[in-house]
């Protein structure tokens, strides 16, 4: 970061964000992209007109975006979407702000998800720090889910969830009259 940008050099000591009512702000949503691999009834159209990749942040911007805001006093990220995982290379940026937790000022770092990538990301995500992971499902009968999400398969969602239990993750289900929402949560 630079001053060209009118940012603070890294670790440089900044006065911490406050808002309106004089509380400090310590927890940050940062929605990695606009895409995602369901297109659910109620969040987008099945023909979806995303934005441009030049009007998108790169993964690096968005690196040097969050190391301002953890400079500044946010202690707690968590990483969203569209659904994070289906953005090419969002690993590189997941271990990076991973290596902030700690001695680099960030104290958790968690991820909001679909849970359909679930089966191929779990290791990796637990390895590069994420300790917390909220799945989030409407339904558990299969055709209400497909006919919910258009695209996607309850099983596709089971198996990511099952992936991620087996690596030695504990979850702990919050279930609302409209929506389950599942948070897993890191043993290691």
């Amino acid at each position: 970061m630079t001053a060209a940008y009118g940012l603070a050099q890294p670790g440089a000591a900044l006065a911490p964000l406050i808002d309106p009512f004089a509380r400090a702000i310590t927890y940050l949503r940062v929605s990695v992209t606009d895409r995602c691999d369901f297109r659910c009834v109620y969040c987008m159209p099945e023909t979806m007109t995303f934005l441009p990749k030049a009007e998108v942040l790169s993964l690096e911007e968005l690196e040097r975006l969050c190391g301002v805001f953890i400079d500044l006093g946010v202690k707690r990220l968590r990483l969203t979407g569209g659904e994070p995982l289906v953005r090419r290379g969002v690993l590189e940026l997941i271990r990076a702000l991973g290596r902030r937790i700690g001695t680099g000022g960030l104290e958790e770092l968690t991820l909001t998800t679909n849970g359909s990538q679930l089966t191929r990301f779990a290791g990796e995500l637990a390895a590069a720090g994420v300790r917390r992971v909220n799945v989030s499902i409407d339904t558990l009968d299969p055709e209400r889910f497909t006919r919910i999400t258009r695209w996607g398969g309850l099983t596709r969602f089971s198996k990511g969830c099952g992936r991620q239990r087996l690596r030695d993750w504990r979850s702990k289900s919050i279930w609302s009259r409209s929506r389950a929402s599942t948070t897993m949560h890191s043993m290691r």
